[in-house]
C-alpha cells in the first residue's frame, strides 16, 4: 500500500504521515538494512577488482555463498573500526599500511595465550 507501512512491534499498518496508525498511536518507521546502508562510488584499477572478484569466486565456491565486492568492502571497514584506525596523521598509502599493521600486532601481542607467554 503506498504511503503505507507495516510495523511489527506494534502489529499494524502505519501511515507516512508523521508516523500516525489508525488508532492514533505514534510511531517511528523502521528502517530496512538497504535504507540504512549507503552507496559510495570508488575507482578501483582492474588488479583491485580482481582480487575482490577471487575472494568472492573463493567463498562462492568453498561455502556456496555469494559474498559481492560492496560487501568485502563493508567488511574491511567494519574490521578496521574494530581495529580503531583513524586517518590521524596519514600522509601517504605506506603511513595507512604501517598504522593497521601496527594495530594488528598490538591486538595480537595482547591475546598471546598464558601457555605460550614468556617463551621466545
Amino acid at each position: 500500500m503506498p504511503g503505507r507501512f507495516f510495523c511489527r512491534k506494534q502489529n499494524a499498518w502505519l501511515s507516512d504521515k508523521e508516523g500516525v496508525n489508525i488508532n492514533g498511536v505514534i510511531a517511528m518507521k523502521e528502517l530496512t538494512q538497504e535504507e540504512k546502508n549507503q552507496r559510495v562510488v570508488t575507482f578501483l584499477n582492474r588488479e583491485e577488482v580482481d582480487y575482490l572478484d577471487k575472494v568472492g569466486k573463493d567463498a562462492l565456491f568453498s561455502t556456496g555463498l555469494k559474498v559481492s565486492r560492496a560487501k568485502l568492502i563493508s567488511w574491511l571497514v567494519e574490521f578496521m573500526q574494530k581495529l580503531q584506525i583513524n586517518g590521524e596523521g596519514v600522509k601517504s598509502e605506506k603511513d595507512f599500511e604501517n598504522r593497521i599493521v601496527e594495530n594488528i600486532k598490538k591486538i595480537l601481542k595482547s591475546t598471546v595465550p598464558p601457555a605460550t607467554e614468556g617463551r621466545a
